[in-house]
């Protein structure tokens, strides 16, 4: 049985269609994905992302710790800003990614839906000699995410917040009817827009609140559905479809793997793909001929199967199918032909480089 939300009352009050997802019952949309696509866009959408786990790290070798179980490295950033990371096992492969928010006396990750637990464990069996105390706070928080172009203007109706003096992956701790509210620049879109956490008895009030101050600028709340056209659009990887099993340098992701640092966990696996190079990748592609790519299918060249399709769908912002894939590394580079096997026929592709259409959060 599936878990619910604390929203979830006030989605189907709204009309939303709900499906099961990583074990929680979440809105895939409400009055459609055409409509959800170009509130985030153009204008705001909300989500809730109350599926999200939350994990805290204090003591006095949090940042030893933690450092010791991500790929990238801790120490490029400061108190109050966020990072991204990706947390592996012993044979390198993503166990789960993750934003990291670093705080003076504690850590915060964002971690994906029903990785918390799994993750506080995987932790605590690699604590080493470090001295830290480790909490799954998933349940006593809440989170929502307010994206699109005028999500900033809400946040200073609602907030009294100008989040345009906050940079991109910073966040800032403030004070909201005697409740500690973080609001974070970060987001799954590629449209600017912040993220909040709070304590989840405040989860209808501030689903209310901002839904009714939202009304003169359009906003919309929005589904999974759209959540996913809008990430694939950037080429952003889903925890289970792209991410899962795989290494970050399969993922094409060694921006985030700083594998000069001491140790972590993974480090010699991603060392010896580092020297001696691996097998597939990850690669978006665009359909050049009419066909919506989808999980699973199959990838060809020349006839020879290469890997098959990760994420896929149609994208509004460009008027054409496309996706992510694992291919073969040799058949990987820009404006490579590929067929994607739809149904039975094979349906022309090209690889590209993501995003697919361009950011507008730096």
């Amino acid at each position: 049985m599936s878990n619910k939300t604390p929203l979830f009352n006030s989605h189907e009050r709204l009309g939303a269609k709900i499906i099961d997802f990583a074990g929680y019952s979440m809105p895939v949309w409400y009055k459609g994905i055409k409509d959800e696509y170009e509130a985030v866009r153009q204008r705001i959408g909300i989500f809730d992302i109350n599926h999200m786990g939350e994990i805290t790290i204090t003591g006095p070798d949090r940042n030893k710790i933690l450092n010791y179980a991500i790929t990238n490295d801790l120490e490029k950033i400061d108190i109050d800003k966020v990072m991204y990371t990706y947390i592996c096992g012993s044979d390198g492969k993503i166990l789960d990614d993750l934003l990291v928010m670093l705080f003076s006396d504690m850590i915060l990750l964002i971690v994906n839906a029903g990785q918390s637990k799994h993750l506080v464990e995987h932790i605590k069996n690699n604590k080493g000699s470090y001295h830290f105390e480790i909490d799954d706070d998933s349940q006593k928080t809440g989170a929502l995410s307010i994206q699109g172009p005028m999500s900033f203007d809400l946040c200073k109706k609602v907030f009294g917040e100008d989040l345009n003096q906050i940079d991109y992956y910073s966040f800032k701790s403030i004070e909201y009817n005697g409740e500690e509210i973080i609001i974070s620049r970060t987001g799954y879109t590629g449209e600017k827009g912040f993220e909040i956490f709070f304590n989840t008895k405040l989860n209808e009030q501030l689903w209310d609140l901002l839904l009714k101050e939202g009304e003169k600028w359009g906003i919309l709340p929005c589904g999974l559905a759209v959540r996913d056209v809008l990430r694939l659009e950037m080429g952003y990887p889903l925890y289970g479809n792209d991410l899962k099993g795989f290494t970050p340098y399969e993922l094409n992701k060694k921006f985030f793997v700083s594998i000069d640092k001491e140790d972590f966990i993974g480090k010699q696996i991603l060392l010896n793909q580092k020297e001696k190079g691996f097998n597939t990748t990850l690669k978006g592609f665009i359909m050049t001929e009419k066909g919506i790519p989808r999980h699973g299918y199959k990838i060809f060249k020349n006839n020879k199967e290469i890997g098959y399709v990760t994420s896929g769908g149609y994208s509004p912002g460009l008027d054409n199918g496309i996706g992510l894939a694992y291919i073969e590394t040799s058949e990987s580079k820009n404006n490579s032909e590929i067929d994607i096997q739809i149904r039975d026929k094979f349906i022309k592709a090209k690889c590209i480089k993501t995003p697919f259409i361009p950011t507008k959060v730096k």
